[in-house]
Formats: C-alpha cells, structure tokens, sequence
C-alpha cells in the first residue's frame, strides 16, 4: 500500500488542480481577438439634423465627435431636473435625442467608460489586476480615429492613449483628485480651459474621423463627498451645463461647416449616500444626449414600434422632455458614435 503521505500529497495536488481551474476557465478573458473591421459608411445622414443644430436635413455624417461623460452624473438629476440644465434641455427638446444607456455592474468609472468607447462591458479577467485595469489589450473608437484629443483624470484619458500615438491625451496629476476638499467644480473648469486651449492644428482638426473627449470628474467627486442631492451637487450640475453650452458654442464657432456631431453621457450614476459599484437604479440608469450632424430630432409618439419594450424605462421623463426617449445597452454608444464619424467599429464591440 502506498504511504499515507503519498495519499495526502495526490489529494493537495488535485485541490490544486481544481482550484487553479476555476480561475482558468471562470475568469480568463471573454474578449476575441479579432482582426475584422466593420466600417458602416454612407453617403449621406440616415436622418435629418435637428432644427437648431445648423446642418441641413440628409446632410454627411459628422466630420467630428465631441464627447462629454460626466462622471457619476444621474440619469434622474439629468432627465428629472432639466430646469438646472437649460442648455441639455434645449437640446433634447428642439433638436437632438435623448434616453437611458443601462450600464452594468460594477457601476465603477473604468468599466463604464470601457463600454461607452471600447463597446464591452466589464471583462471578468480583469479580476487578475484587482480590477484596477483591463486584463488584456483592447481596441476602441479613439484608435479607430483618425485623431483623438482627450482631457481628464488620469485613470480614464491614459487608460485610452497608451498604445495609439495619433491620441493626445491631456490629464491633470492625481493629487488634484482629492475628494472633498475644496471647490469641486474647479476639476470640471479645469476640464474646459483645456479645451479652449487645444494646440492641434488646424489641418488635422478639420480632417474627417476627428474625435474631442472631455471627461468632467467634478459631478463625482461631488456626490462622494458632499451627496448627490446636495446644493453643491446642484450648482456643479448647473456649472457642467453651461461647460457643455460655451464647449458647443466654441467648436461650432471654430468649424462652422455643421458636421460636428455631439454626446453627453455618464459612465455610471450614484446612490444616494454618494457610493457605486452595485446595480441599482440610481447607478445603472445613465442619461445620454445627441445632437449635431447626423442626429435626428425629437421623435413623436407614433414613431415609436409596437414591438419596442414596454414599459419603457425613459417613459417616466418623456413629459418632462417633450418627447419619447431611448432605451439602450451602454455598449451601444460605441458603433453610435463610430457611425456618425464613420471610421470601423472597434473589433471587440
């Protein structure tokens, strides 16, 4: 008979086994390497510009992409309070759409943003870097641009312009992060004086394919430390509308051909003791607004199909906002945004 030893040391040999396995199967990444592009190009705009964004109706899609994401920003403050944000409410009700992007857990800021601009959710490999960064390289829309420019914390801007040199990304250094101390609207002034003060050239600004990412911390740093429903909270939201009114006013002043196309989001929303991570409604549910060149207006109610969802989560803020909304997959930002530009849609989407 062989030793009790021997017998011993086969049983922590094959816990080991199993135990190994459960991560090589459980938590390798989903994502497939895959070389195939798919360009989704057109001759023209499927759907006419929105009254008030300056394009003509069947005008090209966009030459450029302005992206603004709010960090942590609730769809319920957006959609439930238009009257702190005139600007946004202006827009969703003349001239752009609107509606919910439902994220997933964990409503954290580099998975939300991952899916707004890589088409993905959270890849479970991920658990090998503490969650702290994606597990494996991936594509996104800024390499499929043909320039990006990119301001914000450092955490999202460099995560995206690593590895693709026609990305520029401007951060401000960490310790300016700090939670709490401070005006926080600062961060998000920061934010836009950057992009008054963009040095790229003019040839490569007016090129087809151009994207322009603001990431705006303040919205997130307020409702962690000060709580959403705070007066703090409300005048930032309200600072953040007017940011996006002067950023809009700049680059249509700047390239007044009406073939810009613009996107407010968030990457993920905020519970009401200033947290998230989990999934509940406060932090699943993210408010998006797209106007500009290749953007339809607002739809009537008999354009909606008789096989969309109902009830739809948007309906509850279609009174406030003058018209039906959209329901869609935070993923879906990403081929939105690469088909108003038309460059390829990242390969992992």
């Amino acid at each position: 008979a062989a030793p009790a030893w021997t017998a011993g040391l086969l049983a922590v040999l094959l816990h080991l086994l199993l135990f190994y396995s459960i991560f090589d199967i459980y938590f390798t990444s989903e994502l497939v390497k895959s070389r195939s592009f798919v360009q989704l190009r057109t001759a023209e705009s499927p759907y006419p510009a929105g009254a008030d964004s300056g394009a003509d109706a069947g005008a090209a899609t966009a030459k450029r992409l302005v992206l603004f994401v709010a960090d942590g920003i609730r769809a319920d403050k957006v959609f439930g309070n238009l009257d702190a944000m005139p600007f946004l409410k202006g827009v969703l009700r003349r001239s752009g759409s609107w509606g919910l992007s439902h994220t997933r857990v964990p409503t954290e800021s580099r998975p939300g943003h991952v899916a707004i601009i890589a088409g993905f959710y959270e890849d479970v490999a991920s658990v090998t870097k503490g969650w702290s960064e994606n597990a494996v390289e991936f594509d996104h829309l800024f390499n499929q641009s043909q320039r990006t420019w990119a301001w914000g914390s450092p955490d999202i801007v460099d995560m995206f312009g690593r590895s693709a040199l026609h990305v520029r990304a401007h951060s401000y250094p960490p310790g300016d992060e700090e939670f709490g101390k401070g005006n926080t609207k600062l961060l998000d002034a920061w934010e836009f004086l950057l992009a008054h003060a963009t040095n790229g050239s003019r040839r490569e600004l007016q090129s087809e394919g151009i994207v322009l990412f603001l990431h705006l911390l303040g919205m997130d740093t307020c409702g962690h430390s000060l709580k959403p429903h705070s007066r703090d909270c409300l005048l930032n939201q309200q600072f953040v509308d007017s940011g996006v009114a002067r950023i809009s006013a700049l680059v249509s002043r700047v390239f007044p051909d009406n073939r810009t196309a613009f996107l407010f989001t968030s990457d993920h929303g905020m519970t009401d003791w200033g947290s998230h991570g989990s999934g509940l409604t406060e932090e699943t549910e993210t408010p998006f607004v797209a106007w500009g060149a290749g953007i339809r207006g607002p739809r009537q109610q008999q354009q909606l199909s008789p096989e969309s969802p109902a009830p739809r989560a948007s309906a509850k803020y279609a009174d406030g906002a003058g018209s039906p909304g959209w329901d869609i997959g935070q993923a879906d930002l990403c081929p939105l945004m690469a088909a108003l530009i038309n460059v390829s849609v990242p390969v992992n989407n």
